[in-house]
């Protein structure tokens, strides 16, 4: 008991202060505390679960916490939060995706502080920790910076401090400046005062391990951020540096140009968004050191006001600059006076594949300049005007400009304000330069059935199609869109997102596309509510097919042929990694937790959020967490199958996900890239040398012996050689079990 009590007294013996949504008073007697302290507790060891055992991360097995997790997900569910396993032996704190908000209870939220201070405080298992959700706001923050304080473990940190105290972001800040394993820190709205700026920069000064920053509505003075940007930018090692909706002051800009001027850093990307008062000097300042960096790869500024000195200072080194590969200049009016000098640009860049240049002004004058240079440009493959004063007259230009351009695949234009005399124009322009497939604008119908030609006659140069539009037209111009992408045998992305319905005929054809297609890898439908019945038959599709990893649409489960046409699909695909979003009641909702049992491959499935529904998306969300897990133990046996011996399952699993992109992120992730392909070679031999003794078929060696009578050989006559030969085509999913006779 004098463990717990404390848990909840600071270190002069005064109890901690509620921070509710609320301004809850402050908490209880420590009694009182101490008895909800003992009720969970109590809670835990009715699963036989004792929630303070000391961390077993040094095991071989890993921690103790990775075989319950479901005692603690019991009470973390309640907070939208949940624990699993991520890596081999690594867990993860992290949000879960919830669609609708749900009021949180004192008492759920204080069983959850006590929780992560258990967890934090004491287990160097958990690597990553998400507390970007509510549940920090409204609960108890003393607490949570008591952990972090002790943390000795923790890499990936994720703090939201909206609607904390000064006094609890300062707790948490100070927190912060103790931890020493960060690798990763993402901070929304945590108040960088002066004097807590410094203690920070001291920290990322000195840290050996920080390599990604992100600060996101920090309150900072540009005082204090001059301290944070220059303790920031000592470390060399830093990689990912994003600032949002914060000063920047004239010091720390320097100091970021000096890090982008040093041959020694290794940032890769930088972000500057909505920079307060981000005056000329600081821009080029920041700028004109790309010039000769070589590590920079994504460039990020947004709302950043370029004037022609400025924006002279950004052309001239990027124009220099050959490594950087994406650019994005959001809302930085490079077509009101820096058209010309960006066209220029294009025309000698030979590293830039993706621009984003959304809200910059750009009418149909100045995209004369920047159509021409799209005409010299041979790398860019992505270029983003959307939300621009573009025409019908800039629109024809660009349209034109892709005939002489073979690289630029996405053009993306969004909806333009053409008038009527115009829209005829236009449609000569798209059908003569054939590019419907590589300009994404708001088509009606006539536009969409000239897409379908379009790709029907360019079918082998496709790899990604995106409908969007706000007119609603008829579902037939679904309907042969999705019969034109059937002959496409390159296409990787499908996003539709219209006002139409797919009825039973566009459905019947987008079936056949997923039950035909070998490359496609995501699918986004996001249209209007089509009947549940007619999803029922897309479902039948993805069923057989055989790539596609995230599939994102609203599924309406409301019925039990609706519900198992579902289940169908789970039980047969081997790919499937995403879908969303699934709407049922709680009946229908049931049956899927329970059915979903036997996919291995899902590990993220998005649901309606209903107080009545909460049993069953636990259990929902239990299997998806299973089956992240089985993840690391395919990973496992991938780097050593020795360990595992001849035991079944851990090559069932290993068979099961070693052809999925998971399980290809995960490996190379843990591994490293160069070693995968050795390391899947010595388990596929491992498989083979071993595979009757894993199989079951027999515990010792096959015997062999020779047949001289009669002139042919019998099977166990065959030499080592030719029986591993015959094993390499075979997986033990192929030899049942004894059990299934």
């Amino acid at each position: 008991m004098g463990d717990l009590k404390s848990l909840v007294t600071s270190a002069n013996g005064v109890p901690h202060q509620v921070m509710t949504r609320h301004n809850c008073p402050d908490l209880p007697p420590v009694d009182d505390l101490v008895t909800r302290l003992q009720r969970l507790q109590d809670q835990f060891q009715r699963h036989g679960v004792d929630m303070q055992a000391p961390c077993t991360h040094g095991d071989p097995k890993g921690c103790w916490i990775l075989y319950e997790a479901t005692a603690f997900n019991a009470v973390l569910q309640h907070v939208e939060i949940e624990i699993k396993e991520v890596e081999p032996k690594r867990l993860a704190i992290s949000s879960l995706e919830t669609l609708v908000f749900v009021n949180l209870r004192d008492s759920w939220v204080f069983d959850a502080c006590i929780l992560f201070h258990l967890l934090l405080k004491g287990h160097r298992c958990i690597k990553t920790a998400d507390f970007s959700n509510s549940a920090l706001a409204q609960g108890y923050p003393t607490v949570l910076s008591d952990a972090l304080s002790c943390n000795r473990g923790l890499c990936h940190l994720k703090l939201s401090c909206w609607e904390l105290s000064m006094k609890a972001q300062h707790a948490l800040a100070y927190a912060l400046c103790k931890m020493t394993t960060l690798e990763t820190l993402s901070a929304d709205r945590l108040i960088v005062q002066p004097q807590l700026a410094a203690r920070l920069a001291d920290m990322f000064a000195r840290s050996r391990t920080l390599r990604t920053v992100e600060l996101l509505e920090n309150d900072m003075s540009p005082t204090a951020a001059d301290k944070v940007m220059q303790g920031l930018c000592k470390n060399l090692k830093l990689r990912v540096l994003r600032s949002t909706d914060n000063s920047l002051g004239d010091i720390g800009a320097e100091a970021i140009g000096k890090l982008l001027g040093n041959g020694l850093s290794e940032l890769e990307e930088l972000s500057l968004k909505s920079i307060e008062n981000f005056s000329e000097t600081q821009v080029v300042s920041i700028v004109a050191p790309i010039a000769i960096n070589q590590s920079l790869r994504t460039l990020v500024l947004h709302a950043c006001c370029l004037t022609p000195v400025s924006g002279a200072a950004l052309m001239d080194a990027l124009a220099a600059n050959n490594t950087l590969t994406t650019l994005s200049l959001v809302a930085c009016n490079v077509g009101h006076g820096n058209a010309r000098a960006f066209a220029n640009l294009l025309e000698v860049n030979t590293s830039l594949q993706d621009i984003d240049l959304k809200h910059n002004r750009f009418d149909d004058v100045t995209t004369m300049a920047l159509a021409r240079s799209l005409t010299f440009n041979q790398t860019l493959r992505r270029l983003n005007l959307e939300r621009n004063d573009i025409g019908a007259e800039g629109v024809i230009l660009l349209v034109d400009a892709l005939t002489r351009n073979d690289t630029l695949t996405e053009l993306m234009l969004g909806y333009v304000d053409i008038d009527d005399d115009a829209i005829p124009d236009l449609s000569r322009s798209l059908q003569r330069a054939a590019v419907y497939d590589r300009v994404r604008l708001s088509y009606d119908a006539h536009g969409v059935f000239a897409l379908s030609r379009n790709i029907k006659s360019h079918a082998n140069r496709i790899t990604s199609v995106h409908l969007e539009s706000l007119v609603d037209f008829d579902a037939s111009c679904l309907k042969e869109l999705f019969a034109a992408l059937c002959s496409t045998p390159c296409l990787e992305t499908l996003c539709i997102e219209v006002e139409t319905c797919i009825d039973g005929s566009a459905a019947r054809r987008l079936s056949r596309m997923l039950a035909t297609t070998k490359t496609l890898k995501r699918v986004l439908l996001n249209t209007a509510s089509s009947e549940p019945l007619v999803m029922a038959t897309v479902m039948n599709g993805l069923r057989d097919n055989h790539s596609v990893t995230h599939f994102d649409v609203e599924y309406v489960s409301n019925k039990p042929p609706i519900t198992q046409a579902f289940l169908d699909m789970l039980q047969k695909n081997t790919t499937l990694v995403h879908f969303g979003t699934i709407n049922a009641p709680k009946e229908e909702l049931e049956v899927i937790a329970q059915g979903m049992r036997q996919n291995r491959v899902l590990t993220s499935l998005r649901v309606w959020d209903k107080s009545e529904c909460a049993d069953a998306i636990f259990a929902v969300n239990e299997v998806l967490r299973r089956n992240v897990s089985l993840l690391s133990r395919a990973v496992e046996f991938a780097m050593d199958p020795g360990v595992f011996g001849t035991k079944r399952f851990p090559v069932e699993v290993y068979e099961q996900l070693c052809c999925t992109d998971s399980f290809a992120a995960l490996i190379v992730k843990v591994a490293g890239a160069k070693a995968v392909k050795q390391l899947m070679l010595n388990a596929r031999r491992y498989i083979t040398a071993n595979l009757f003794a894993i199989a079951g078929v027999s515990k010792g060696p096959v015997v062999c012996w020779p047949r001289r009578r009669r002139n042919c050989t019998q099977i166990d006559s065959l030499n080592y050689e030719c029986w591993l030969k015959i094993c390499s085509y075979l997986k033990v999913t192929d030899i049942k079990q004894r059990s299934a006779y």
